[in-house]
């Protein structure tokens, strides 16, 4: 199963990729941004998020090869590159633009702002939260991509994951 976490920053997708991994045996294909900020001292341009997606797209395409049959859980996509993209630069690059509704995911969990913004070097916008979260759910819809919104604090926000995940085969499409 290949399920993504997308979202605006500072909702949880990490911890939650990782725990999700954790409970059904899988993978964590980690958000490459993060890494690729860390080496440009958290500071990027517009032609740097095509390198970021090149990135992102061979990770999730070495962990595929190498995991044929695991769980994989994709610590954002090339959707949020797209959503960040458009939010930041108001454009773009035809890298993305081509690739980041590629429907290979079996689901897609949208990570709700119900957790308090937290300070990281690497985030921008504790205040357009709402908007960037209705512009994933736009953009989600736009791609026909199956999705669900995931919420709830601490534990609650895993186990309301495994309850969605549970249900798998017949998910809710907003």
């Amino acid at each position: 199963m290949k399920i993504a976490v997308v979202g605006p920053e500072s909702t949880g997708k990490s911890v939650l990729c990782k725990k999700l991994a954790l409970y059904y045996n899988g993978l964590w294909v980690p958000e490459f941004a993060r890494y690729f900020l860390l080496t440009q001292s958290n500071s990027y341009t517009y032609a740097d998020l095509e390198k970021i997606a090149v990135g992102q797209l061979f990770w999730e395409r070495l962990y595929e090869s190498c995991n044929k049959n695991t769980w994989l859980f994709y610590d954002t996509t090339l959707l949020t590159i797209k959503i960040w993209s458009e939010w930041k630069y108001g454009k773009t690059a035809k890298l993305i633009e081509n690739n980041y509704c590629s429907p290979k995911y079996d689901l897609i969990l949208l990570s709700d702002i119900d957790l308090p913004w937290t300070y990281d070097p690497q985030r921008e916008n504790p205040h357009d939260r709402k908007e960037l979260f209705d512009f994933h759910i736009e953009t989600l819809k736009n791609c026909n991509y199956s999705f669900e919104i995931v919420s709830g604090f601490g534990q609650e926000r895993l186990v309301n994951a495994l309850k969605i995940l549970e249900n798998l085969k017949s998910p809710n499409i907003y």
